[in-house]
């Protein structure tokens, strides 16, 4: 099951005789899927995308901006900071793949700016106004690292900025006595498949971790009674989520009155079910949102139709010269694209269908080359 699979339905059907069957959502569908905005330049593509961020940012609405590199993500991560916009860059890095799942958990929160590339955080729900449950379990587990060994605290360690609250007051006193009544059992745990029991790979000593997290989290069962520490830490973590949903909740209200997450796309990768991806982290749950693509002549998914006809575009589109941002805004959305290689027009094209240019029997006759991307 996977929610992008109906824009390859053709080649699953032909490569692998699959059917693909689309189901309807839980909810109905919220999210506003704009048209493509295409400019002339990259120049004025990220002119576009620097004010877009900067106007959506000053009334609290988080904004999720999509890349295809990490070249242009590095770009316009410097042009918000000298704009002195805060913002939080992910670039799919395997080593800090844990540490971008959390971040971007929380690129739904109140103002929140998430620059990432197309492949950063994926797996990773984003819920609006920020996951509650989520960090109040990154919280127990910040507190538990330590208390087994001092060398995993910096492993665990979260940005103050990512909690919903800061000072957990007295909360905070239960949390760390949680914690030491869990130490001990967790210590037996980690080190009871070692053979000399004095040295362990901090990752197996964190999975261990993360396991007693994921059970004190959970209802009580048979199985975790009487389980060291595992009750104490259950009502810490339960008094903390308790806490940061206060914040959460009057969050989330506020994001959605300012219209739920917003995708900005800054260009169009060369395949659709990787576009849709994108959109899809917006709206989820009958939640608000909105989708937009910047895309310019200049990007890379152009220049594999033949650089040659991106003049004729220009001209098609009527975009003027450099100087002056001007911008097309065209009804792509998930369809693909596609430039007719005679005429140089730009149209949809539909994935299933696989129609051809419009112009063509009119213009160029039955065997013009269609160059599309799919």
């Amino acid at each position: 099951m996977t929610g992008t699979a109906f824009s390859e339905a053709k080649e699953l059907s032909d490569t692998y005789k699959l059917d693909v069957l689309r189901v309807p959502t839980a909810k109905p569908l919220l999210r506003a899927d704009a048209g493509d905005l295409v400019f002339k330049s990259k120049l004025d593509k990220f002119r576009y995308v620097l004010r877009d961020i900067r106007e959506k940012n000053s009334r609290g609405q988080p904004v999720l901006c999509g890349t295809t590199s990490i070249e242009d993500a590095t770009l316009i991560s410097e042009l918000l900071s000298n704009d002195g916009v805060p913002h939080r860059v992910l670039n799919a890095n395997p080593k800090l793949a844990r540490k971008e799942s959390e971040i971007v958990s929380q690129a739904g929160r109140l103002g929140a700016v998430t620059i990432a590339t197309n492949m950063a955080g994926r797996g990773t729900d984003i819920l609006l106004g920020g996951n509650a449950a989520l960090t109040a379990r990154l919280r127990l587990r910040e507190a538990l690292a330590p208390a087994v060994d001092e060398m995993l605290e910096p492993l665990v360690r979260v940005e103050r900025s990512l909690y919903p609250v800061d000072d957990l007051g007295a909360i905070e006193q239960q949390l760390q006595e949680a914690a030491t009544a869990a130490a001990p059992g967790l210590r037996q745990a980690i080190f009871a498949d070692q053979d000399n029991a004095t040295e362990v790979k901090a990752s197996a000593a964190l999975d261990k971790i993360d396991e007693f997290c994921a059970v004190a989290v959970a209802p009580p069962s048979e199985r975790t009674e009487g389980q060291p520490g595992v009750d104490a830490c259950r009502q810490a973590y339960n008094a903390v989520k308790s806490k940061f949903s206060e914040v959460v909740d009057v969050e989330r209200q506020q994001v959605r009155e300012q219209g739920g997450l917003a995708v900005l796309g800054t260009e169009r990768h060369e395949s659709v079910r990787i576009d849709n991806q994108l959109r899809g982290r917006s709206g989820r749950q009958g939640d608000a949102g909105a989708s937009v693509y910047a895309i310019s002549l200049e990007d890379k998914m152009f220049n594999v139709f033949g650089s040659d006809k991106m003049g004729q575009l220009s001209f098609a589109f009527e975009i003027a010269g450099d100087s002056e941002e001007i911008k097309v805004q065209a009804p792509f959305n998930s369809g693909s694209l596609g430039v007719c290689v005679m005429c140089g027009s730009l149209y949809a094209v539909d994935c299933i269908s696989r129609r051809s240019c419009p112009s063509l029997s009119r213009k160029h006759g039955r065997d013009a080359e269609i160059a599309r991307r799919e």
